[in-house]
Order: structure tokens, then sequence, then C-alpha cells
């Protein structure tokens, strides 16, 4: 089953977020974001989608979801909706103090209902499905939570990681086959060279 790295960004306020999902139209999937999904409903579902990344391999995922995810500071930046890395584990990272003060930003003033609290719960239950019973009870140790936090950090930190990452990203092609675009490692035949400029075009990259 492919899973499908994305960037999507508002139409009309220019928010945007990273995600991930295993949806088989990703480009109508809402996304699964808190802030995010807080903004579209009150903005209403004016995006557009770029995917970055399609694959079957959850490591490669965790890997360019990382990488993006440093790359663009997501959870700092007020350009992006996204609250806490995006790795491709439903959420399963500890949330720093940026995190908190952009979720806090988006509910000051206003007063969570039982039935909104109920929902919260429930979506969060959601997020963590695909879990596995081991990697939940791990994860739900406060102490394996930072010692994740702190693994992650110390590879991308590792000497020559962010540019090994970099060149490899940059390595690939663009190409389009007249309606989409695409990033690869050779341009297969039939397609041509070179990055449509649309509303709406669409970015895979497919490993």
């Amino acid at each position: 089953m492919p899973i499908y790295l994305y960037v999507k960004t508002h139409n009309q306020t220019g928010l945007k977020y990273l995600g991930k999902t295993i949806s088989s139209d990703p480009h109508l999937y809402l996304g699964s974001g808190t802030v995010w999904k807080r903004h579209i409903k009150k903005h209403g579902y004016d995006v557009t989608t770029e995917i970055l990344l399609e694959t079957t391999d959850p490591t490669k995922l965790k890997e360019i979801g990382i990488y993006y995810s440093n790359l663009w500071n997501i959870v700092e930046s007020k350009e992006f909706a996204n609250i806490v890395p995006e790795m491709g584990d439903g959420g399963a990272m500890p949330w720093t103090v940026e995190s908190r003060q952009k979720l806090s930003r988006t509910t000051k003033g206003k007063k969570h209902t039982e039935e909104s609290k109920k929902k919260f719960k429930e979506a969060q239950q959601k997020q963590a499905q695909h879990l596995s019973k081991k990697t939940k009870e791990y994860l739900s140790i406060p102490e394996n939570y930072k010692k994740r936090c702190k693994q992650l950090s110390a590879i991308w930190n590792t000497p020559g990681h962010k540019e090994k990452m970099s060149k490899k990203m940059s390595s690939l092609k663009w190409c389009n086959d007249g309606v989409r675009n695409y990033r690869k490692s050779v341009i297969p035949d039939g397609m041509t060279a070179g990055k449509l400029h649309q509303h709406g075009s669409h970015i895979i990259n497919k490993i």
C-alpha cells in the first residue's frame, strides 16, 4: 500500500501543513493536524496539495518526513500548522514548548465542551490505531518519548547527514507529463524535462 508525504497550502490564507496519508487520493484527503483541521473548518477546504514522496517503505517516509520537518522548521514556523515533526507515526513525538504555544494560539478564548473533548480524544485514538501495542506501550512512558526524540535529533545532527539528504533530494530531476509535475532520478520516456507552472499542479517523487 503506497504512503504519501504531502504538503498542503491553503489558497486563501497561505497556511501550510506537512503530513502523510495512505488515502487512495491524497489530494482529497483533508489532513489530520489539530491546528490545520481548525483552519480548514474556519476557512474551507480551498487547498493545493503537493506530493513530496510516494513510497511503500515506512522507513523512507520517516527519513524524508524528518528532512522536510527540519528543512522548513515546521513546528516553529508560523507558515505551517504543524505542532510536531512529521515522522509518519501518527504524531508519536514529545511536544516542545513551541508546539504547545502554537496550539495555544489557536485555542485562546475558546471553551471546550464535553463533546469537543470527546471528539479530540477519539481523534487521538484514531491516529494511534496503526501503531503496534508494543510501540504504544513504549511511547506511553515520558522517558521513552524523550529518548526517542534525542535519538532522532542525533541522527539528524550526525556530521554530513543534512548534506547527504540535501544532495539526494537535489539530484532528482523535474519532469512532467503535460498534466502533473514529477521528480525522478531518470526522466522516463514520454515525459518532458522541466516543471509545469500552473495552479494546483502536483509534485510527485516516487521512490
